[in-house]
């Protein structure tokens, strides 16, 4: 069943691949801390944690970082706080990107994400309207050299159609 729903994920997001360069990201007013919930329109947005790992997924997606990299994994979450129906859909959801010091945006690598969602009990809506009250999971997963992680300060930024939420990493080990 979970590979199913993984290759329903990937198909669902295959579409989309390339997407992400017509989103453009306005700076930062303030910066959250992980954990604390930021209201964004009709969401409330948490950024749960930030890890790094080597390896995420199993052996049909996801894998190993490439020499010199390391996976920034993000577990975050949003809440619809409004009084109506938010309508699903591909296009309705929050987008997350990784931005480094310099403002250059990174998007997710989607073979690492699908393997997180693997192995995390998500329940993101992807078709389906999300109900006022209700707070769904999500994951996303980049691939960054970790030389320049550790360099300046990097955000992670959650998008909606509303605006946009931005987090700070924490300085790596």
């Amino acid at each position: 069943m979970k590979f199913v729903l993984s290759m329903a994920s990937a198909i669902l997001f295959w579409p989309c691949i390339g997407c992400d360069e017509l989103v453009e990201l306005s700076p930062p007013g303030t910066v959250h801390r992980i954990g604390e919930e930021v209201a964004v329109g009709r969401l409330g947005i948490t950024v749960d944690a930030v890890n790094l790992r080597s390896r995420v997924g199993g052996d049909l997606f996801g894998g190993e970082v490439s020499e010199g990299g390391v996976y920034v994994a993000v577990d975050w979450s949003y809440e619809n706080v409004s009084k109506e129906p938010i309508s699903g859909g591909l296009f309705s959801t929050p987008d997350c990107y990784l931005v480094s010091p310099e403002g250059t945006k990174y998007n997710q690598d989607l073979g690492a994400s699908v393997g997180l969602a693997e192995e995390r009990d998500l329940d993101e809506k992807i078709v389906s309207d999300l109900n006022p009250g209700i707070r769904v999971k999500s994951a996303c997963v980049f691939e960054v050299s970790r030389k320049l992680l550790a360099e300046g300060e990097w955000r992670i930024a959650i998008v909606t159609s509303d605006g946009q939420a931005w987090v700070k990493v924490p300085k790596t080990q």
